[in-house]
């Protein structure tokens, strides 16, 4: 709390930053332990594929647990939401940015403005 009764704003956002972390840990933990299956029990289909993907391409074992963290903190860091992990996933599976935006209700300009914040090291390399 400041001085004036309101909530840090800054306090806020860390905390948010921490439960995303978690969440993002949790899933890949998950998803690590068989990477044959989606396991990462978003409630998504496409952020599940993307979860899987994304371990498969970085080859994430159970027993790399500072890895797991590593990339969840990065995760949480570069602000990689659901909605850019749906998006990710389905360009790589080779829709156009067009039927991205179609089939999520949103601008194609959305679409390219969500791709252009994320980092390459979260691109997939192929369809998964």
């Amino acid at each position: 709390m400041l001085p004036d009764g309101t909530q840090n704003p800054a306090y806020r956002r860390a905390m948010r930053s921490a439960d995303h972390f978690d969440q993002e840990l949790l899933r890949l933990s998950k998803q690590s332990a068989k990477p044959e299956k989606l396991r990462a029990a978003s409630g998504d289909r496409a952020v599940d594929r993307y979860i899987q993907g994304h371990v498969a391409q970085k080859s994430l074992q159970p027993v790399d647990k500072a890895e797991l963290r590593n990339q969840a903190r990065l995760m949480a860091d570069k602000r990689l939401t659901d909605r850019k992990k749906a998006i990710i996933m389905m360009i790589a599976s080779g829709q156009s940015k067009k039927q991205v935006a179609d089939a999520l209700g949103i601008s194609r300009q959305a679409v390219y403005k969500a791709l252009a914040t994320i980092s390459k090291d979260f691109h997939l390399d192929e369809a998964q």
